[in-house]
Order: C-alpha cells, then structure tokens, then sequence
C-alpha cells in the first residue's frame, strides 16, 4: 500500500452503542474497510494475536459430557421426580448432581434438594436421585436437575414448572 508505514495512523470515526462501547463507523475518506488504531509494529502484532486466538476460541465446539433428563409421574395428587443422566463420552466419567423440588400451594411452602456424586460408565444412564411431592392442580411447582463436573461447572441441566390453575 503506497504511503502506509507501521507507524501511520489510521482513523476512522468511533460512536457508542446502547451499552456504552465502541462501534465503527466507517470512514468517508478511506473506502470502506474498518482499522483499529496501532502506532507500533509490535502492538499490531499483539492484536493480530488476540484476534487469531478469539477467532480459534469461537470456533471450538466441545461435545456435551453429558444430558440430564427429569421423570414425572403422577399418581392422584402424588408426584413422583427422578433425576437421570446419560454419559456421552466413550470414557467413564465422574460428576455431581442437584435435584431441587420447590412446591407452593395455599397451604405453604416445601423445598428439598437432594446432592451427590456418581460415576457412569461409557454410554450408560443412570438414576440419580428420586423425590415425591403433593402436587395438585392448585399447587405451583418448580423441579430443576443439574449435573455438574466436579469443579462445579454445570454440564447439563433439565427443569420443570407447573404454575397453579386457580
């Protein structure tokens, strides 16, 4: 490019968006590409870096380790939960779970949450853990399973809400 040295500056007008950060505007005088403000051929490096990274970083998709379903099943005014997860990997796998029944009715409140760890095999599912709640048609219920790693970094999450008809 005729004219352009690692130390030219170049310049395009900057506004700000909704939430207070930059946007491009693209300059009247250079066409219509968009440049970031560098004045040394190290800090064009460094950015070029950032943006190779960002760009490898976005574009890696991780397989899920796992899936977290909930069962329900009603029997008159009695609702029976279970927690299961299924391992996707082709390895063994060790993770924690939490199973939290909340349930409100005219009558009160009542909250129980049930935590473990569990191992599974490759490709097995099993039963986490299992709740039962008086649960009619007036009740509102809240049911939320997540399966965590070890580090506590939620893998795979499944939850049910039932709002009361009055």
């Amino acid at each position: 490019m005729p004219g352009f040295a690692p130390s030219t500056r170049v310049r395009k007008p900057v506004s700000r968006t909704h939430a207070g950060t930059p946007a491009l505007k693209p300059a009247l005088n250079r066409g219509a590409g968009y440049s970031l403000i560098c004045s040394a051929p190290s800090l064009n490096a460094a950015m070029l870096s950032f943006l190779l990274l960002l760009a490898a970083w976005q574009g890696t998709d991780v397989p899920p380790q796992c899936q977290a379903r909930l069962e329900l099943q009603q029997h008159d005014n009695m609702l029976t939960v279970t927690g299961h997860c299924r391992n996707l990997l082709p390895t063994a796998g060790r993770y924690r779970y939490e199973l939290a029944v909340l349930r409100e009715s005219t009558g009160g409140r009542s909250q129980n949450t049930q935590r473990g760890e569990f191992s599974m095999a490759p490709q097995e599912e099993v039963s986490l853990s299992q709740s039962s709640v008086n649960a009619g048609p007036r009740d509102t219920y809240s049911i939320h399973l997540r399966v965590l790693d070890l580090n506590g970094h939620t893998l795979a999450q499944d939850s049910v809400r039932q709002i009361s008809k009055h």
